[in-house]
């Protein structure tokens, strides 16, 4: 056998691997585990607005309960994403109370503000170990991830409420003309608008 064969059913094989590979993880991230109904979000409610208050908490500013953010996760989760997506963010939901159950004896609503930091930062971490370059391809290849879901939306419904771009950002209606640097004074919030 001549190498020019030889490196050609290698590569081959290994193009094989990768695909297949691949494919079997399309298909298990496009058939979604269950099917997700209204009554689960009612059932996770109160567990989504308690973690996306721990996400942005009330400080000097409203916090994202006071924003309403559990409303609009659970509204454009319903509404927007597919059944595998939810059923992801389902499991993940369940995963956050397992996590609380085998570390601190108890479920994340039953637990106190420092375990519930704490199981966030659980999370969280996952997102930050991996370079942007391999959680980009990650998210390409397998889907986003739970928490990756949770914070995006939590952040884009605390921006968009009235509460978080009134009180929390600063909002100028007719911002006039366009100055692409803008000095901000001490104590002033950043702009809720680009």
């Amino acid at each position: 056998m001549d190498r020019r064969n030889y490196l050609k059913s290698v590569l081959a094989l290994i193009g094989l691997g990768i695909g297949s590979f691949s494919l079997v993880k399309w298909f298990k991230q496009t058939t979604p585990k269950f099917v997700v109904t209204n009554r689960d979000w009612e059932k996770r409610r109160s567990l989504i607005t308690e973690l996306a208050e721990v996400i942005i908490p009330t400080t000097e500013t409203p916090g994202a309960k006071e924003a309403g953010v559990g409303n609009y996760i659970i509204s454009v989760m319903s509404k927007c994403y597919d059944q595998s997506q939810q059923s992801a963010f389902i499991s993940g939901l369940d995963d956050v109370d397992h996590f609380t159950k085998s570390q601190f004896g108890r479920l994340f609503m039953d637990c106190d503000a420092s375990s519930r930091y704490d199981a966030v930062q659980h999370f969280s971490y996952s997102l930050v170990e991996s370079s942007p370059l391999l959680l980009k391809i990650k998210n390409k290849l397998f889907g986003k991830s739970f928490f990756f879901m949770l914070r995006e939306l939590t952040v884009e419904g605390y921006c968009t409420s009235q509460l978080g771009s009134t009180r929390a950002l600063t909002y100028d209606p007719v911002p006039g003309a366009y100055e692409a640097c803008i000095s901000l004074s001490e104590h002033q919030t950043s702009w809720a608008t680009k």
